[in-house]
């Protein structure tokens, strides 16, 4: 065999093992391209539906924080309501004595006060109201209604007008919130 023939068969074989690392490692891409295209594309899928799920749980907050702003205005609302409400009662009931009734209610008051605590009990009502009631004694702190006491000081009825709404107000209050349309 000649040099030519040796060089020519190293060539050769030098060809033919580029050719053999040639191809090996353009499987060994093509395998790893493949791989990566497989892990970007399900890497693409993975947060496409983590970004679905997280819309969907921001939309469900923002809904569920719009609900809850909605009910909080909605009970401030009634609140405000049932003050104004609460208010108009009571200018109206302090009115009360301006009305033609008044005379009829405090009459009332007396015969109660009397029945129950005696025919010699105390009875303390405005300036203009003890004039309308015998024996009654004027206290400036009372602007409606009387206020009297058993003949031994122990038992005592308030039927003072702003006593009257104190203890209504709560019923009142509650009455108000349950007849408020939503």
């Amino acid at each position: 065999m000649s040099l030519a023939d040796i060089i020519k068969d190293i060539d050769k074989s030098r060809e033919e093992q580029i050719s053999k690392i040639n191809d090996e490692y353009s499987k060994r891409i093509e395998e790893l391209k493949k791989s990566c295209d497989s892990r970007i594309q399900s890497i693409k899928e993975y947060y496409e539906k983590k970004k679905e799920a997280d819309i969907k749980t921001l939309k469900k907050v923002q809904e569920d924080k719009i609900k809850i702003d909605s009910k909080s205005i909605k009970m401030e609302k009634r609140r405000e309501i049932v003050k104004d409400a609460l208010d108009i009662s009571y200018y109206h009931l302090m009115n009360i004595t301006k009305s033609k009734r008044y005379d009829s209610i405090l009459n009332s008051m007396v015969s109660t006060a009397i029945k129950t605590l005696g025919e010699d009990c105390e009875i303390f009502a405005s300036e203009s109201d003890a004039k309308k009631i015998n024996n009654a004694k004027a206290d400036h702190k009372i602007n409606g209604g009387i206020i009297a006491y058993s003949k031994d000081k122990k038992r005592m009825l308030d039927f003072r007008l702003n006593s009257i709404f104190e203890n209504i107000k709560d019923d009142l209050a509650s009455y108000f919130y349950e007849n408020i349309e939503e």
